[in-house]
This record gives C-alpha cells, structure tokens and sequence, in this order.
C-alpha cells in the first residue's frame, strides 16, 4: 500500500482538534482512499467557522462547541478580498461570471488544476475510473441575475457530473 505524508500544519491543527490541548504523537499518511491516523482508516467529520461572524473572544467557544458537537476539522474560509488582494488586484467594481478578461484567466487555471488532479488521480473513465466525471458541454448560455445572457458563454462550459456505480 502506497503511502503520502500529509503537511505538517494540517496535521497540528487536527491532533489539537481531535486530542484537545493534549499533544499525542501519531502517525498520519494518506493512502490515495482515506487519511490514516496511526495506520486506521478515519471519516473525518469537518464543519465550517466564518470568523468575520464572531469576535476573537468567541473563537475558543465555537472551537469547544464544534468538538463537542463531533467535529474533527473545521474549515475556515479565507476571504481573498480582504487577505489576498493580489494577484488580480481586487476590483472593487469586476462583475464576476461576465465575460471579462480576469474572472476568464482565473477560471481557465482553476479548471486546468481541477483536470490535472482528475488525470493523475486516474478518475476519467479512459483511466479506468468513473464513467462519467466531467464533460464539456456545447451550445450552454450562463446568466447572471443583474445582466442578460452573456453570448460569449455559449461556445463551451465545463460542468461536473458524478454517476455512482
């Protein structure tokens, strides 16, 4: 069984989540199935804390009460706007899902990324893998709710489809 090590900041985060204050050593790997604590396969139950929401002073309540209530990860969300306002020098006024020229950029690296990741995890289905993970999608129009159907869009979208066997 192949094995990959995990970085070193996700596996604090989640021995100080799962162990409390308590700092245990364990091992953690990946075995391309599941993540594997000290050689068991684990589900990892995962919530979300949008800390712009709460003061620094809940913080340590809402971490409590997500590990009382079963969770062994929580996600926080980065708001790019606010930590990471290059590259792309956020614009205030750019109307995202329109035809312009960075929101096109940013999503052409996104989709790349997302099929490189399918392609060496060996998930389409002329690698063996599910029968239908993604398609490209002909004669679609995307609409936002402040404009008109963009005609630009109409050549091709990616859309993500899962079949379970």
């Amino acid at each position: 069984m192949e094995t990959h090590s995990v970085s070193k900041l996700p596996i604090l985060l989640l021995m100080v989540l799962y162990h409390g204050s308590e700092l245990t050593q364990c091992s953690v790997t990946y075995d391309k199935k599941a993540i594997l604590i000290n050689g068991q396969r684990r589900i990892l139950i995962s919530g979300s804390i949008r800390y712009p929401r709460s003061t620094p002073e809940m913080w340590e309540d809402l971490i409590q009460k997500a590990k009382d209530g079963g969770l062994d990860v929580i996600d926080t969300y980065v708001f790019w706007n606010v930590h990471e306002p290059s590259p792309g020098n956020y614009a205030p006024s750019m109307s995202f899902r329109t035809d312009n020229e960075p929101f096109k950029t940013a999503m052409q690296g996104f989709t790349q990324k997302i099929v490189q990741m399918m392609k060496n995890e060996r998930l389409f289905a002329s690698q063996g893998g599910l029968i239908i993970l993604s398609q490209k999608s002909r004669g679609r129009q995307m609409k936002s709710d402040q404009r008109q159907t963009s005609p630009s869009y109409g050549g091709s979208v990616w859309t993500e489809l899962i079949i379970e066997n």
